[in-house]
């Protein structure tokens, strides 16, 4: 069968549609599309699937029965995996935990849509990176629906942040500190900070486009700043921030840095700190490498095998990040015009990432 739409077409169009899906200012084309798709669904859906490299969407498609998700909480663990890359218990937790903040929902057609599909469905999409058409397909909700559902649960999972995200107590500051001492020789580290930068779709807000347009990698992006301990848990998380700005001044903008300068009310004990590259500035509770440059001479054999540990030791940061972006496939690309809600796409993958270390549920 011919290709009747192009793959860059395919893109072209599913950019133009969640444009109008995804603002907050409803316009006539938003009232078109949302009609129109309801009622043109598997034409339209068909038409972008001919596009396809690989018949992966009819597979998916023909593994959900369409009138019941929830049959997949049924399935084996290892079936399960390979669809959500997530532990089915993970789930089921997830579930639980999210029936006490999310009400049960209605599609276009008056269908109900139970916290159960709504959760399926949204991590199906975070793990997946697929279009919200496929997901219309696969759950058998309307584009609109998938669009809304989605952004409602990783704004749920946003609210989260504070409950899974915490920077570790005194206690816990001990057993982190003797974790890297004895793994890596680098004593008093309580945790590492780092940042990376996540592409975004073009935002909407024509003010916003300079922001977030980074020339270096000609494209848009929001970062995150975070700090993990030695089991690559997020200890603390920044998200939204334009990817033209330093890692120095995102961290000087932060709620953490406001933290970390504050004397009265100290974030670590003494002689304790986080670990951060050089692109940091060097703060009392904030090691850094020494840098060359600065001393007008090589550094010496001290001074390099400093520089050793802490890259070892920093170099968590990254693995983290690594991990965060295998398992949550959709923050290869958000394609939310959005800055506001793409950052609660990042936060909630943070959130779950967490949920799931915390369950023994780790990404291999």
């Amino acid at each position: 069968m011919a290709s009747i739409v192009g793959n860059s077409d395919r893109r072209a169009l599913l950019n133009v549609i969640l444009k109008e899906l995804t603002s907050d200012v409803k316009s006539p084309a938003y009232d078109y599309l949302k009609n129109s798709l309801v009622s043109s669904r598997p034409h339209l859906v068909g038409a972008l699937a001919c596009a396809a490299e690989t018949n992966k969407e009819e597979v998916l498609s023909s593994s959900f029965p369409h009138d019941d998700c929830e049959f997949l909480l049924n399935t084996s663990n290892d079936e399960f995996y390979q669809l959500f890359k997530f532990r089915k218990q993970t789930i089921k937790d997830l579930i639980q935990l999210m029936e006490h903040r999310l009400l049960e929902g209605e599609d276009e057609d008056g269908t109900p849509v139970t916290v159960t599909k709504k959760v399926l469905m949204t991590c199906w999409l975070m793990t997946s990176a697929e279009e919200y058409f496929m997901a219309s397909e696969v759950f058998n909700i309307s584009v609109s629906s998938v669009v809304h559902i989605f952004l409602e649960v990783c704004e749920e999972l946003t609210k989260l942040t504070a409950q899974f995200v915490n920077w570790p107590s005194d206690a816990e500051q001990t057993s982190i500190i003797e974790a890297f001492e004895m793994t890596y020789g680098f004593p008093g580290v309580v945790g590492v900070i780092g940042s990376t930068a996540f592409n975004i779709s073009h935002p909407v807000i024509l003010s916003d486009d300079n922001h977030y347009y980074n020339p270096a990698s000609d494209q848009h992006s929001i970062v995150i700043q975070a700090v993990c301990d030695q089991h690559m848990v997020f200890r603390d998380v920044c998200a939204g921030v334009p990817s033209r700005r330093t890692s120095a001044e995102i961290l000087r903008d932060s709620p953490l840095y406001l933290r970390l300068v504050n004397r009265s009310d100290p974030l670590m004990k003494p002689q304790t700190f986080i670990l951060g590259s050089s692109d940091y500035p060097q703060l009392p509770n904030l090691l850094t490498p020494y840098a060359p440059e600065a001393r007008g001479r090589p550094l010496d054999n001290t001074e390099s095998s400093f520089n050793k540990q802490h890259a070892a030791v920093e170099s968590i940061i990254h693995k983290c990040f690594d991990i965060l972006r295998v398992r949550f496939s959709k923050l290869k690309y958000i394609n939310i015009p959005d800055n506001s809600k793409a950052t609660h796409v990042v936060l909630a993958a943070c959130v779950l990432h967490n949920f799931a270390l915390f369950r023994g549920d780790i990404m291999i």
